[in-house]
């Protein structure tokens, strides 16, 4: 909206817009490439760090330091990332957190007279700090700064629990996804199939204890001594495979069996857990018929979501173009009457927009005119079948005869 309306901007926010909205000039169309590119290579980084090719192992560690000397075998300390990949990625973490801070600090609402909200200034700033790409991006640089300030308070063996966060670094991914018309239409997508979505997993929900309790109670099998654990123990035995031999059941818990239902619900299938009793492969099959109609509901509503959003999608590109080159028709009429008058007016309307453009854009305009006009033509030819199918089953009437006088 912002973007169409003529207002004075001040020089803070278009500062601003630069940093937040790619469409809006060429300042932000190139600090948008920029900036994907920079996130591009920062995750191309976190993952040349998991690779082998990129990570050496340390000839000093405090894992081989704490290991007994009684051990044979010499000590091996855990392979780390490269020093180049770890500090090409904390340059990048930096950035990031530069950017994200000059955003904070740029932020400047949009005015009221331009179709802003009427609300605090702080206000406004809160619901932009907490908006969720904030936040993703909050998120994406946190590994670092919480390394580095817990980092030197820490034991090192409690700082590997402190360093699970760095999982927060595949936001990064997601940062890419930002601006991209493609994510936004999957965004919107998954927003409107929110009711199709808390149907589908309800329905799972209670399915999952349902047929989680069938295949734990068809499944544990009986108590008794096996020697398949070392040291020999009492376990819950089953009839194997083969029918004949037994074996500990993987059903130990309903809990457990849950993992079973949402691996064939979902019709993955990993085979870790198998039924072999006939009760127990009644019970699976019919997990598996149901869950295969229950999943088939939600894959058509997304269907008929994208579907709906692409058409809404290139309607509104239709309706940009139609308004555009009216906008120009318009123009060069009133070019072509001033010159009939005698009056000369400056020619460019379109801007940057060429003449091989415009005309590409008429064709594709009466194109999409004549589509239109063959679907009513088509729509009239079916409407004048069905009245003679009508006019061929109604009865005739018969007319009273006129009296000749």
């Amino acid at each position: 909206m912002e973007e169409r309306m003529a207002y004075p901007r001040s020089t803070k926010r278009r500062l601003f817009l630069i940093f937040t909205r790619p469409g809006v000039s060429k300042a932000s169309f190139i600090f948008f490439i920029l900036f994907m590119a920079l996130v591009f290579a920062a995750v191309v980084t976190m993952i040349m760090e998991s690779m082998a090719a990129f990570r050496h192992v340390p000839t000093h560690c405090s894992f081989c330091n704490e290991q007994s000397p009684d051990i044979s075998i010499a000590c091996e300390c855990e392979p780390v990332a490269d020093r180049w990949t770890v500090d090409t990625q904390n340059v990048f973490y930096l950035i990031f957190s530069a950017e994200l801070m000059v955003r904070m600090m740029l932020f400047s609402p949009l005015p009221v007279e331009a179709g802003g909200k009427n609300k605090y200034f702080l206000t406004q700033l809160a619901m932009f700090v907490v908006h969720p790409w904030q936040l993703i991006d909050m998120l994406a640089v946190a590994p670092y700064w919480c390394e580095e300030l817990l980092e030197g308070n820490f034991d090192p063996k409690k700082l590997n629990s402190v360093r699970m966060i760095r999982l927060l670094r595949v936001f990064q991914v997601i940062k890419m996804g930002r601006s991209s018309r493609t994510f936004r239409t999957f965004a919107s997508v998954m927003r409107k199939a929110t009711p199709t979505l808390n149907l589908l997993f309800c329905i799972l929900f209670f399915g999952m204890f349902v047929f989680s309790s069938l295949i734990f109670e068809c499944e544990r099998g009986t108590w008794a001594y096996t020697e398949y654990t070392d040291p020999p123990s009492y376990r819950h035995m089953r009839t194997a495979q083969d029918g004949v031999s037994l074996e500990p059941s993987p059903y130990t818990s309903i809990p457990g069996a849950c993992w079973w239902f949402i691996v064939t619900a979902t019709t993955t299938g990993y085979g870790d857990q198998v039924p072999t009793s006939s009760f127990g492969k009644i019970v699976a099959s019919a997990a598996m018929l149901l869950s295969l109609l229950v999943l088939a509901f939600p894959i058509s509503v997304f269907t008929n979501l994208w579907k709906e959003e692409f058409d809404a999608k290139h309607n509104r590109r239709d309706s940009d173009v139609a308004s555009t080159v009216f906008s120009e028709a318009e123009s060069e009429r009133d070019i072509g009457a001033s010159e009939h008058r005698g009056v000369s007016l400056p020619v460019g309307g379109g801007g940057a927009r060429g003449e091989s453009e415009r005309e590409r854009d008429r064709d594709d305009q009466l194109e999409a005119i004549r589509e239109e006009m063959e679907k009513i033509r088509e729509a009239q030819n079916n409407i004048e079948v069905l009245l003679g199918q009508v006019a061929k089953l109604t009865p005739a009437t018969k007319q009273p005869p006129t009296s000749n006088r």
